[in-house]
């Protein structure tokens, strides 16, 4: 629920170039600047936040803040 920056602390490009096309973060360099990028996610962060929440939901399934639970139930259900 809040806007995220992303750093590439490599700067190449190898851990970040798969979210740079999505648009649900603020991408920067290690080196680039990132209290600009910071202002930017500020700024923007309504709009990036709904992007990535509908991103997450789509590859994880629905947030509902007990992961911890869902996880024990799905475990317990594989059990039986």
């Amino acid at each position: 629920g809040r806007p995220t920056v992303t750093i590439d602390i490599l700067g190449n490009k190898f851990h970040t170039r798969w979210i740079e096309g999505k648009n649900i973060t603020v991408n920067v360099d290690w080196n680039g600047d990132i209290s600009g990028a910071i202002r930017k996610a500020l700024s923007n962060g309504s709009e990036i936040m709904q992007r990535s929440k509908e991103y997450i939901e789509k590859k994880c399934g629905k947030i509902d803040g007990r992961a911890c639970e869902n996880v024990a139930n799905v475990i317990e259900e594989m059990s039986r």
